[in-house]
């Protein structure tokens, strides 16, 4: 803050303050050298991010086009038994359309007026086959013609059936795999036992056959002492004298 002209002559004229040109006041500015964390920036994209919902499967049949249809995706793998569509063959592949043959659909309702339903059974398009079955809400069964018509043939869902098919299947496995496992077991004691009797064997040949090298010894020694003449008694010889 600089002094006021009056005051400033009075201290000029006491020798308090110099006369000479003012050094510039060299301002220092306090520095921070430690690195500071940049500061978080939103992220922002080009184009809004679209949340897909996950597609959620019906346990049951859903109505499309004025028409209860069982729920079926468009999938390639619906061939494969081990395959269970989830809710990612919908969203991939889509869902697949029910398409009825107008021959199919007016042989159906001549069968119906003849054979109707009844209580609890209901009619269900099926997207694969373009047909209609019918499905018992009460039991779960389904058929493809009218339960009351005489070749009807009664039968529990589809998937019910893969279900056992695969248990079945699995458990056929299982018991051929353990009968194979049971065959290599016997297999095997039974080659433990035969090289063992093969050892046995042999041992017991070999100590029959040092009995018997024993055995010839000593017949052999008992040959040669018997064949071997008896020796002369010299001192018993009587000598004649002419």
């Amino acid at each position: 803050m600089p002094l006021p002209p009056a005051l400033l002559a009075r201290l000029k004229k006491r020798g308090i303050v110099s006369t000479g040109p003012q050094e510039e006041v060299e301002e220092v500015f306090a520095e921070n050298y430690d690195e500071e964390s940049e500061p978080v920036l939103p992220i922002t994209f080009d184009q809004p991010f679209n949340v897909k919902k996950c597609y959620t499967v019906s346990p049951v049949p859903i109505i499309e086009n004025g028409v209860l249809i069982h729920e079926c995706a468009e999938c390639p793998n619906q061939t494969n038994p081990y395959h269970i569509c989830s809710p990612y063959c919908y969203e991939r592949y889509g869902r697949r359309k029910f398409n009825a043959d107008p021959t199919s659909i007016h042989l159906k309702s001549r069968m119906l007026r003849r054979y109707p339903l009844p209580s609890h059974w209901i009619e269900v398009g099926d997207p694969v086959t373009g047909r209609f079955y019918y499905w018992n809400t009460k039991t779960d069964d389904v058929c493809w013609l009218s339960p009351l018509h005489p070749r009807a043939k009664i039968s529990q869902p589809g998937n019910i059936v893969r279900a056992n098919m695969l248990r079945e299947r699995d458990a056929a496995r299982a018991a051929a795999g353990a009968a194979t496992a049971a065959v290599l077991a016997a297999e095997r004691k039974d080659s433990r036992r035969r090289s063992s009797d093969s050892e046995s064997n042999r041992s017991s040949s070999g100590s029959e056959d040092d009995y018997s090298g024993d055995e010839i010894q000593e017949s052999k020694r008992s040959r040669r002492e018997t064949s071997r003449p008896p020796e002369h008694d010299t001192s018993r010889v009587v000598f004649r004298r002419n």
